[in-house]
């Protein structure tokens, strides 16, 4: 695990830095997210389809006439919805069990995203508390200063990189 940095040491490139990966994230999340989305509902019409056929099977064997009708054609459904590796109806249960694995998949990184984001701003979170005005001078920061030892102007170049608003 790289370096982790605390809010006395931090960089304003760091600092960017953790932005950058925290807006990474995000995007990622919220393509995992459109993606779980599509998974499922792709998974719902895939059972939908499986529920229709044993419905078709079930009425088939019980309404339509011998001729029509054989038992060969049911049990050929029958199987298909239990397994059978048949190419005509087995592509329906692997799409939907394929379908599942991805929505698990994409739930994990989700969480995992999630995880990463909650330590981005926790980051954040202490570099703003250390970054704030001084309360000796208003119009400074009370952590940065020049190289002469002078507090540098409120909002600092730390809190403009975080709130680009500052910065106008």
């Amino acid at each position: 695990m790289p370096d982790r940095h605390t809010a006395d040491t931090i960089t304003d490139d760091a600092l960017e830095a953790l932005y950058e990966q925290l807006a990474q994230a995000n995007s990622r999340r919220a393509a995992l997210h459109r993606a779980q989305i599509a998974l499922a509902e792709q998974a719902a019409k895939d059972q939908s389809a499986l529920a229709r056929v044993r419905q078709m099977a079930d009425a088939w064997e019980q309404r339509l006439p011998d001729t029509i009708r054989t038992a060969t054609a049911v049990e050929a459904i029958r199987h298909a919805v239990n397994g059978d590796t048949r190419p005509v109806m087995f592509e329906v249960s692997a799409r939907a069990a394929k379908a599942e694995r991805a929505v698990d998949l994409l739930a994990e990184q989700y969480r995992a995203l999630e995880e990463q984001l909650v330590v981005v701003r926790s980051s954040v979170d202490r570099v703003r508390q250390l970054h704030q005005r001084w309360d000796a001078d208003a119009n400074s920061c009370a952590h940065c200063h020049d190289g002469y030892g002078n507090p540098l102007h409120f909002p600092c170049p730390t809190i403009r990189a975080l709130d680009p608003k500052e910065a106008q």
